[in-house]
């Protein structure tokens, strides 16, 4: 708790001082979010009054929504730290600190993502909402599930990332891969278009990957997609998933190490 503790009060004082980084990033976000917005309302205004039994409200605070999360979830993960610390030849400082290094970039990850959630997401959003006057569709008698199932998502997010990132160990550069990652992860778990315009095919097999549980299952929840008894068996694989990946990831780390010792010895 003390090492995520200082790590937010770290990430908070950053955030406050890069006043410029902070307006131009502001700018794009919202940019990007009213095309997000101005796409789904031309669709709809076409001649649309409903997809694949969504309403208009569904389908546009599922996109604005996933847009704001991706914002703040996908973009500068822990791959981006271990890419870093390897090209800076500081990795080392890490691997002797006496803390987990898994652990160690989870809390660091953390609370990068949180006071980022404070001080930019939750702006950009009230912003956004006085600006456009957007009605959200929010489901209130699932938000607590929402808030959990975020939670789970932002756990398999975080155990994909550091996998990845592990393979700069190998690599030593993830440049002219992180950008396809980044969009097979985008498209795949339902950021981009929501699952539900998928052909059936297609939503059975993605329904099998843990990908669908990184958006599509919190979202699907928050617009009220799915209720009832169909969230928690579907949480519940999404729990699965969470633990298994972060089990992987620890398992990844330690053969990696074993490599690291015997290069170094």
């Amino acid at each position: 708790m003390k090492l995520f503790k200082s790590f937010l009060q770290a990430y908070f004082k950053a955030g406050s001082h890069y006043y410029v980084d902070f307006i131009s990033q502001f700018i794009a976000e919202f940019i990007m979010l009213y095309c997000i917005y101005a796409l789904w309302t031309a669709l709809f205004a076409a001649g649309s009054s409903a997809y694949e039994g969504a309403s208009y409200g569904q389908v546009l605070t599922y996109g604005v929504l996933g847009a704001i999360f991706a914002s703040f979830v996908t973009r500068d993960g822990c791959q981006i730290y271990i890419r870093t610390r390897i090209r800076e030849g500081t990795m080392d400082t890490d691997l002797l600190k006496p803390v987990n290094f898994q652990f160690h970039l989870f809390a660091r990850d953390l609370a990068q993502k949180l006071s980022k959630l404070i001080q930019f997401t939750a702006p950009i959003l009230i912003v956004f909402t006085l600006i456009t006057r957007m009605q959200w569709v929010i489901a209130p008698q699932n938000l607590l599930l929402f808030l959990a199932s975020t939670f789970f998502a932002y756990l398999i997010l975080f155990s994909l990332n550091f996998l990845f990132g592990i393979l700069c160990f190998y690599t030593l550069s993830l440049e002219n891969i992180q950008s396809f990652y980044t969009g097979i992860i985008s498209f795949l778990a339902g950021q981009l278009v929501p699952l539900w315009f998928f052909p059936q095919w297609g939503q059975r097999i993605l329904y099998l990957l843990p990908f669908r549980y990184i958006y599509d299952l919190p979202m699907s929840i928050c617009v009220g997609r799915i209720n009832g008894m169909e969230i928690l068996p579907q949480m519940g694989l999404q729990l699965f998933w969470a633990v298994a990946l972060l089990l992987l990831g620890q398992l990844a780390w330690r053969h990696v190490g074993k490599a690291i010792i015997s290069q170094g010895g």
